[in-house]
């Protein structure tokens, strides 16, 4: 059986049911994956804190909108204060989601990431972060740069975004709620990238599954995410030893 067929699988809760009502949670982990996990990362998922009572769910190998529509859907009727999505290549310090919560809560923030860098064959030092910087309407499509960090990667920063990756994505779950009221007929997430709309035949919103969010955030509730300079995570890649010189290549 796929593990969409299954869609509520839930294991992860520190909470005993016992009377047919789901478990009262703080948190909801939103685990999305396809390929193989790497034991690093397992090791790694095995160390990760969380203090409060949580649930999670996971989807495999899904396109990547439906996997996270389907999961952080999921975890909204267990009532969660904030939602956690982490991708099985993003290797996040044992702390990580106590810190977000921790900057999140101080700073009043509702949308929080961690620090790792893109996978960009161009530039090895882009972190998973950008601003926005144009349009080209004919084309449907939002132009972003990265952000530079340079000078934050020492600090306890946190730096607002109009885009971030959604692979160490800290929400409150109460942005989902507020999503849904401003227009309920949208998903949360949707990938954009070379398809069109089937009536009009016009381009979709040419944007990844993990920007349509955020840009639903910031244009519909005015919500922007923030990065957290200080929590700092790995990000697994494949690479070459690229034949000609020697030297490392993203493949």
């Amino acid at each position: 059986m796929a593990i969409w067929d299954t869609p509520d699988i839930l294991s992860g809760t520190v909470n005993t049911q016992t009377s047919g009502q789901l478990p009262q949670t703080e948190l909801g982990l939103s685990i999305i994956h396809t390929g193989t996990v790497s034991f690093t990362w397992a090791i790694n998922f095995r160390a990760l804190q969380i203090p409060w009572p949580h649930a999670y769910m996971f989807n495999s190998n899904m396109p990547y909108d439906c996997a996270r529509e389907i999961t952080i859907r999921s975890l909204l009727p267990y009532k969660p204060k904030w939602i956690f999505s982490l991708d099985t290549d993003v290797l996040p310090p044992a702390d990580t989601v106590v810190k977000l919560v921790k900057l999140a809560e101080e700073q009043n923030k509702d949308i929080v990431s961690g620090l790792y860098w893109a996978k960009k064959r161009e530039q090895f030092n882009m972190p998973a972060a950008w601003v926005k910087t144009g349009e080209d309407k004919e084309g449907n499509k939002n132009i972003y740069s990265a952000v530079d960090i340079s000078k934050w990667l020492s600090t306890n920063a946190l730096i607002t975004c109009d885009v971030v990756g959604a692979g160490c994505l800290l929400t409150r779950t109460s942005v989902f709620e507020k999503l849904e009221q401003s227009d309920p007929k949208k998903p949360f997430f949707q990938w954009g990238l070379t398809r069109r709309d089937e009536n009009t035949g016009k381009p979709l919103l040419q944007l990844s599954e993990d920007f349509y969010f955020l840009h639903r955030c910031t244009t519909e509730l005015n919500i922007y995410p923030h990065l957290a300079t200080d929590v700092k995570c790995g990000h697994i890649c494949s690479v070459q030893k690229r034949p000609a010189d020697g030297n490392f290549e993203l493949i």
